[in-house]
Protein backbone atom coordinates (compact mmCIF):
# COMPACT_ATOMS: atom_id res chain seq x y z
CA UNK A 1 0.00 0.00 0.00
CA UNK A 2 2.96 2.45 1.22
CA UNK A 3 4.36 1.64 -2.85
CA UNK A 4 0.68 2.53 -4.54
CA UNK A 5 0.65 5.64 -2.45
CA UNK A 6 4.39 7.19 -2.87
CA UNK A 7 3.66 6.33 -6.93
CA UNK A 8 0.48 7.94 -6.80
CA UNK A 9 1.88 11.23 -4.81
CA UNK A 10 5.09 10.73 -7.58
CA UNK A 11 2.08 11.05 -10.38
CA UNK A 12 0.27 13.81 -9.06
CA UNK A 13 3.48 16.32 -8.74
CA UNK A 14 4.08 16.13 -12.44
CA UNK A 15 2.61 18.66 -13.94
CA UNK A 16 -0.95 18.68 -15.44
CA UNK A 17 -2.00 15.78 -12.90
CA UNK A 18 -2.32 17.35 -9.50
CA UNK A 19 -5.90 15.83 -9.64
CA UNK A 20 -5.07 12.10 -10.38
CA UNK A 21 -7.25 9.41 -9.57
CA UNK A 22 -9.40 12.32 -7.26
CA UNK A 23 -12.62 14.10 -7.97
CA UNK A 24 -11.75 17.30 -10.14
CA UNK A 25 -11.90 19.88 -7.86
CA UNK A 26 -15.18 22.02 -7.90
CA UNK A 27 -12.94 25.38 -8.68
CA UNK A 28 -11.76 23.95 -11.70
CA UNK A 29 -14.84 22.50 -12.86
CA UNK A 30 -16.66 25.83 -12.45
CA UNK A 31 -13.95 27.68 -15.12
CA UNK A 32 -16.12 26.14 -17.73
CA UNK A 33 -19.16 28.17 -16.71
CA UNK A 34 -16.95 31.11 -18.04
CA UNK A 35 -18.55 30.11 -21.79
CA UNK A 36 -22.54 30.57 -20.16
CA UNK A 37 -24.06 29.35 -16.96
CA UNK A 38 -24.40 25.22 -16.66
CA UNK A 39 -27.69 23.84 -15.62
CA UNK A 40 -27.99 20.32 -13.99
CA UNK A 41 -31.63 18.67 -13.96
CA UNK A 42 -31.61 16.17 -11.53
CA UNK A 43 -35.40 14.45 -10.99
CA UNK A 44 -35.61 11.41 -8.81
CA UNK A 45 -38.25 10.14 -6.89
CA UNK A 46 -37.31 11.96 -3.87
CA UNK A 47 -36.85 15.18 -4.85
CA UNK A 48 -36.12 17.07 -8.11
CA UNK A 49 -34.33 20.46 -8.77
CA UNK A 50 -32.01 22.03 -10.87
CA UNK A 51 -28.47 23.51 -10.34
CA UNK A 52 -27.21 26.62 -12.20
CA UNK A 53 -23.30 26.83 -11.59
CA UNK A 54 -22.41 30.29 -12.87
CA UNK A 55 -18.75 31.16 -13.15
CA UNK A 56 -18.28 33.00 -9.88
CA UNK A 57 -20.07 32.33 -6.61
CA UNK A 58 -22.11 29.43 -5.71
CA UNK A 59 -24.29 26.91 -7.46
CA UNK A 60 -27.88 27.99 -7.09
CA UNK A 61 -30.27 25.63 -5.88
CA UNK A 62 -34.15 25.72 -7.85
CA UNK A 63 -36.57 23.24 -6.52
CA UNK A 64 -38.51 21.57 -8.83
CA UNK A 65 -41.66 20.83 -7.04
CA UNK A 66 -44.07 19.35 -10.36
CA UNK A 67 -41.46 17.19 -12.00
CA UNK A 68 -41.25 13.75 -10.64
CA UNK A 69 -40.03 10.52 -12.68
CA UNK A 70 -43.78 9.91 -13.09
CA UNK A 71 -44.77 13.44 -14.57
CA UNK A 72 -41.90 13.42 -16.91
CA UNK A 73 -42.49 9.97 -18.53
CA UNK A 74 -45.46 11.27 -19.84
CA UNK A 75 -43.50 14.13 -21.29
CA UNK A 76 -41.12 11.68 -23.58
CA UNK A 77 -42.06 12.19 -27.32
CA UNK A 78 -42.18 8.76 -29.04
CA UNK A 79 -41.33 9.01 -33.15
CA UNK A 80 -45.42 9.22 -34.08
CA UNK A 81 -46.07 11.76 -32.21
CA UNK A 82 -48.20 14.24 -33.81
CA UNK A 83 -47.76 17.93 -34.07
CA UNK A 84 -50.61 18.74 -31.65
CA UNK A 85 -49.25 16.33 -28.93
CA UNK A 86 -45.59 17.18 -29.29
CA UNK A 87 -46.51 20.78 -28.54
CA UNK A 88 -48.27 19.84 -25.38
CA UNK A 89 -45.43 17.78 -24.72
CA UNK A 90 -43.45 20.89 -25.22
CA UNK A 91 -45.22 23.03 -23.19
CA UNK A 92 -44.91 20.44 -19.98
CA UNK A 93 -41.12 20.59 -19.96
CA UNK A 94 -41.38 24.20 -19.89
CA UNK A 95 -44.20 24.13 -17.01
CA UNK A 96 -42.61 21.63 -14.83
CA UNK A 97 -38.17 22.42 -15.56
CA UNK A 98 -37.69 25.50 -17.97
CA UNK A 99 -39.69 28.16 -16.68
CA UNK A 100 -39.04 27.99 -12.54
CA UNK A 101 -35.48 27.42 -13.73
CA UNK A 102 -34.46 30.19 -16.41
CA UNK A 103 -37.66 32.35 -16.60
CA UNK A 104 -38.01 33.56 -13.02
CA UNK A 105 -36.87 37.27 -12.01
CA UNK A 106 -34.46 36.36 -9.45
CA UNK A 107 -32.77 33.81 -12.18
CA UNK A 108 -32.94 35.53 -15.26
CA UNK A 109 -30.77 38.40 -14.68
CA UNK A 110 -28.30 36.03 -13.96
CA UNK A 111 -28.18 33.89 -16.64
CA UNK A 112 -28.67 36.73 -18.75
CA UNK A 113 -30.16 37.39 -22.16
CA UNK A 114 -28.06 35.77 -24.98
CA UNK A 115 -26.21 33.47 -22.75
CA UNK A 116 -25.01 30.10 -24.32
CA UNK A 117 -26.51 27.55 -21.69
CA UNK A 118 -24.95 24.41 -20.97
CA UNK A 119 -28.13 21.53 -20.21
CA UNK A 120 -26.70 18.60 -18.15
CA UNK A 121 -29.47 16.74 -17.49
CA UNK A 122 -29.34 13.51 -15.59
CA UNK A 123 -31.51 10.49 -15.04
CA UNK A 124 -34.95 10.50 -16.81
CA UNK A 125 -33.21 13.98 -18.10
CA UNK A 126 -31.70 12.98 -20.56
CA UNK A 127 -34.57 11.69 -22.73
CA UNK A 128 -36.44 15.16 -22.43
CA UNK A 129 -36.23 17.36 -25.54
CA UNK A 130 -35.54 20.73 -23.00
CA UNK A 131 -33.70 22.75 -25.30
CA UNK A 132 -37.25 23.18 -27.88
CA UNK A 133 -39.53 23.44 -25.34
CA UNK A 134 -41.73 26.57 -24.09
CA UNK A 135 -45.00 27.91 -24.01
CA UNK A 136 -45.60 28.17 -27.43
CA UNK A 137 -48.39 31.13 -26.86
CA UNK A 138 -48.20 34.06 -28.96
CA UNK A 139 -46.44 37.26 -27.51
CA UNK A 140 -44.84 34.84 -24.95
CA UNK A 141 -40.50 33.88 -24.88
CA UNK A 142 -39.34 30.52 -25.38
CA UNK A 143 -35.77 29.20 -24.22
CA UNK A 144 -34.61 29.75 -28.23
CA UNK A 145 -35.64 33.36 -28.21
CA UNK A 146 -33.41 34.40 -24.83
CA UNK A 147 -31.15 31.31 -25.15
CA UNK A 148 -28.43 29.36 -26.98
CA UNK A 149 -28.75 25.28 -25.68
CA UNK A 150 -26.16 23.19 -25.49
CA UNK A 151 -25.63 19.89 -23.75
CA UNK A 152 -23.17 18.10 -21.73
CA UNK A 153 -23.07 14.47 -20.08
CA UNK A 154 -20.61 15.93 -17.70
CA UNK A 155 -18.82 18.60 -16.93
CA UNK A 156 -15.72 17.04 -16.93
CA UNK A 157 -16.59 16.69 -20.59
CA UNK A 158 -17.20 20.49 -21.26
CA UNK A 159 -13.68 21.01 -19.04
CA UNK A 160 -11.93 18.62 -22.15
CA UNK A 161 -13.94 20.48 -24.83
CA UNK A 162 -12.84 24.26 -24.03
CA UNK A 163 -9.15 23.28 -23.21
CA UNK A 164 -8.56 21.97 -26.91
CA UNK A 165 -11.17 25.49 -28.51
CA UNK A 166 -8.82 27.26 -31.23
CA UNK A 167 -9.41 29.82 -34.04
CA UNK A 168 -9.13 28.53 -37.43
CA UNK A 169 -5.45 28.75 -39.03
CA UNK A 170 -6.15 27.88 -42.09
CA UNK A 171 -7.47 30.76 -44.75
CA UNK A 172 -9.80 28.33 -46.06
CA UNK A 173 -11.19 26.56 -42.90
CA UNK A 174 -10.81 23.85 -41.34
CA UNK A 175 -10.04 20.24 -43.03
CA UNK A 176 -13.47 18.18 -43.08
CA UNK A 177 -13.55 14.05 -43.25
CA UNK A 178 -17.17 13.08 -44.65
CA UNK A 179 -17.97 9.33 -44.32
CA UNK A 180 -20.88 8.65 -46.00
CA UNK A 181 -22.33 5.19 -46.67
CA UNK A 182 -26.29 5.17 -48.15
CA UNK A 183 -26.68 1.11 -47.81
CA UNK A 184 -26.71 -1.20 -44.08
CA UNK A 185 -27.96 -4.52 -43.74
CA UNK A 186 -31.77 -4.69 -43.13
CA UNK A 187 -31.91 -0.91 -43.23
CA UNK A 188 -33.35 1.39 -45.86
CA UNK A 189 -31.34 2.44 -48.20
CA UNK A 190 -30.25 6.24 -47.77
CA UNK A 191 -31.31 7.62 -51.31
CA UNK A 192 -29.76 11.28 -50.93
CA UNK A 193 -26.41 10.25 -48.94
CA UNK A 194 -24.99 11.34 -52.34
CA UNK A 195 -26.48 14.76 -52.86
CA UNK A 196 -25.80 15.88 -49.06
CA UNK A 197 -21.87 14.91 -49.94
CA UNK A 198 -22.26 16.83 -53.11
CA UNK A 199 -23.97 19.70 -50.70
CA UNK A 200 -20.48 19.76 -48.32
CA UNK A 201 -18.28 19.85 -51.18
CA UNK A 202 -20.07 22.62 -52.94
CA UNK A 203 -19.40 25.05 -49.52
CA UNK A 204 -16.07 23.22 -48.43
CA UNK A 205 -12.95 22.81 -50.57
CA UNK A 206 -11.27 21.28 -48.11
CA UNK A 207 -13.10 18.27 -47.75
CA UNK A 208 -11.90 14.09 -48.30
CA UNK A 209 -14.62 11.63 -48.83
CA UNK A 210 -14.70 8.33 -47.52
CA UNK A 211 -17.42 6.35 -49.46
CA UNK A 212 -18.59 3.44 -51.28
CA UNK A 213 -16.07 0.19 -51.94
CA UNK A 214 -13.45 2.54 -50.31
CA UNK A 215 -15.23 2.88 -46.93
CA UNK A 216 -13.07 0.91 -44.67
CA UNK A 217 -12.91 1.17 -40.87
CA UNK A 218 -9.39 1.79 -41.17
CA UNK A 219 -9.46 4.48 -43.71
CA UNK A 220 -11.64 6.27 -41.39
CA UNK A 221 -9.69 6.09 -38.92
CA UNK A 222 -6.97 7.08 -40.67
CA UNK A 223 -8.77 10.13 -42.05
CA UNK A 224 -10.03 11.11 -38.57
CA UNK A 225 -6.96 11.27 -36.45
CA UNK A 226 -5.83 14.17 -39.01
CA UNK A 227 -9.07 16.16 -39.48
CA UNK A 228 -10.45 18.19 -37.20
CA UNK A 229 -14.10 17.85 -38.96
CA UNK A 230 -15.63 15.11 -39.73
CA UNK A 231 -19.56 14.70 -40.73
CA UNK A 232 -21.34 10.66 -40.73
CA UNK A 233 -24.10 10.33 -43.24
CA UNK A 234 -25.02 6.72 -42.62
CA UNK A 235 -27.63 4.61 -40.02
CA UNK A 236 -26.69 4.23 -36.78
CA UNK A 237 -26.84 1.62 -33.93
CA UNK A 238 -27.11 2.09 -30.33
CA UNK A 239 -25.78 -0.76 -28.26
CA UNK A 240 -27.58 -0.58 -24.68
CA UNK A 241 -25.96 -3.58 -23.40
CA UNK A 242 -21.81 -2.57 -24.11
CA UNK A 243 -22.54 1.36 -25.20
CA UNK A 244 -18.65 1.16 -26.51
CA UNK A 245 -19.87 -1.17 -29.44
CA UNK A 246 -22.56 1.67 -30.49
CA UNK A 247 -21.63 2.26 -34.06
CA UNK A 248 -22.25 3.49 -36.97
CA UNK A 249 -24.30 0.79 -38.90
CA UNK A 250 -22.31 -1.51 -41.42
CA UNK A 251 -20.50 1.67 -42.23
CA UNK A 252 -17.99 0.13 -43.24
CA UNK A 253 -17.40 -2.72 -45.73
CA UNK A 254 -14.92 -4.37 -43.75
CA UNK A 255 -16.07 -4.15 -40.09
CA UNK A 256 -18.23 -1.30 -38.49
CA UNK A 257 -16.51 1.51 -36.69
CA UNK A 258 -17.58 1.50 -33.13
CA UNK A 259 -17.18 4.02 -30.47
CA UNK A 260 -14.04 1.76 -28.96
CA UNK A 261 -12.49 2.03 -31.88
CA UNK A 262 -12.33 5.54 -31.78
CA UNK A 263 -11.16 5.63 -28.28
CA UNK A 264 -8.78 3.54 -28.90
CA UNK A 265 -6.71 5.93 -31.51
CA UNK A 266 -5.58 9.44 -30.76
CA UNK A 267 -7.30 12.14 -32.07
CA UNK A 268 -5.49 15.56 -31.62
CA UNK A 269 -7.13 17.45 -33.91
CA UNK A 270 -10.86 16.18 -33.43
CA UNK A 271 -13.07 19.28 -33.06
CA UNK A 272 -16.10 18.79 -34.70
CA UNK A 273 -18.32 15.54 -35.26
CA UNK A 274 -21.95 16.39 -37.10
CA UNK A 275 -23.97 12.97 -37.27
CA UNK A 276 -26.54 12.76 -39.99
CA UNK A 277 -28.29 9.92 -38.57
CA UNK A 278 -31.46 8.85 -36.68
CA UNK A 279 -31.29 9.14 -33.02
CA UNK A 280 -27.66 9.76 -32.55
CA UNK A 281 -28.23 11.87 -29.40
CA UNK A 282 -31.22 10.23 -27.37
CA UNK A 283 -31.31 8.84 -24.15
CA UNK A 284 -32.42 5.13 -23.49
CA UNK A 285 -35.81 4.81 -21.71
CA UNK A 286 -34.75 1.43 -20.26
CA UNK A 287 -31.49 3.08 -18.69
CA UNK A 288 -32.17 6.82 -17.74
CA UNK A 289 -29.58 7.23 -15.41
CA UNK A 290 -26.66 6.60 -18.03
CA UNK A 291 -26.02 9.01 -20.94
CA UNK A 292 -25.60 6.19 -23.32
CA UNK A 293 -25.84 7.27 -26.85
CA UNK A 294 -23.47 8.11 -29.95
CA UNK A 295 -22.95 11.71 -29.05
CA UNK A 296 -22.09 11.28 -25.64
CA UNK A 297 -19.36 8.41 -26.60
CA UNK A 298 -18.01 10.84 -29.49
CA UNK A 299 -17.73 13.32 -26.36
CA UNK A 300 -15.95 11.05 -24.20
CA UNK A 301 -13.68 10.56 -26.95
CA UNK A 302 -12.32 14.19 -26.56
CA UNK A 303 -14.01 15.33 -29.74
CA UNK A 304 -14.72 18.82 -28.40
CA UNK A 305 -18.15 19.62 -30.09
CA UNK A 306 -20.77 16.90 -31.63
CA UNK A 307 -24.02 17.30 -33.27
CA UNK A 308 -26.47 14.82 -32.93
CA UNK A 309 -30.03 14.24 -32.99
CA UNK A 310 -32.70 13.14 -30.62
CA UNK A 311 -34.98 11.71 -33.30
CA UNK A 312 -35.72 10.29 -36.23
CA UNK A 313 -34.83 11.92 -39.66
CA UNK A 314 -35.71 11.95 -42.93
CA UNK A 315 -33.64 10.98 -45.51
CA UNK A 316 -34.62 13.78 -47.70
CA UNK A 317 -33.78 16.28 -44.93
CA UNK A 318 -29.80 15.39 -44.51
CA UNK A 319 -29.15 17.69 -47.84
CA UNK A 320 -31.04 20.53 -46.29
CA UNK A 321 -29.38 20.63 -43.02
CA UNK A 322 -26.13 19.84 -44.43
CA UNK A 323 -26.72 22.95 -46.63
CA UNK A 324 -27.68 25.24 -44.00
CA UNK A 325 -25.27 24.05 -41.81
CA UNK A 326 -21.96 24.55 -43.26
CA UNK A 327 -23.46 27.60 -44.80
CA UNK A 328 -23.11 29.28 -40.88
CA UNK A 329 -20.37 27.48 -39.94
CA UNK A 330 -17.58 28.43 -41.94
CA UNK A 331 -17.02 31.49 -40.89
CA UNK A 332 -14.14 32.64 -38.51
CA UNK A 333 -15.94 32.71 -35.15
CA UNK A 334 -14.91 30.36 -32.05
CA UNK A 335 -16.06 26.78 -32.59
CA UNK A 336 -17.54 26.58 -28.99
CA UNK A 337 -20.14 29.90 -29.58
CA UNK A 338 -20.58 29.41 -33.54
CA UNK A 339 -21.65 25.17 -33.23
CA UNK A 340 -24.24 26.12 -30.83
CA UNK A 341 -25.61 29.51 -32.47
CA UNK A 342 -25.58 28.44 -35.73
CA UNK A 343 -27.64 25.48 -34.60
CA UNK A 344 -30.27 27.88 -33.09
CA UNK A 345 -30.62 30.16 -36.37
CA UNK A 346 -31.29 27.14 -38.65
CA UNK A 347 -34.15 26.23 -35.89
CA UNK A 348 -35.46 29.12 -35.89
CA UNK A 349 -35.51 29.12 -39.79
CA UNK A 350 -37.04 25.51 -40.67
CA UNK A 351 -38.98 25.20 -36.76
CA UNK A 352 -37.05 22.49 -36.00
Amino acid sequence: MKIWDCTVKEIRQQEGFASFLQATPFTTLQKTATSGPIIMVNIVQYRSDTIIVLATGEPLLVPLPHATPTTTTTTRPREAESNRILGGILREIWRIIIEPTAFQPENTPKLGRGSHIFWLPTSVGWTLPIHPSGPYVQGELSPPDLYVSSYTPTMSDLLRAHKGYRRWKDPLGPRWLVVAQPEAEEEAKLLHVHLEVDVIRQIQAQVAIVGGEGCTRDTALEGLKDTPWVHFVCHDHQNLTDPFQSHFSLLMRDAPLTILDILKNSLPDAELAFLSACRSAAGDRSAPDESIHLTAGLMFAEIQSVVGTMWGMGDVDGPVLAEEFCKCMFRREPIRWTVAMRLRCYQRLFGS
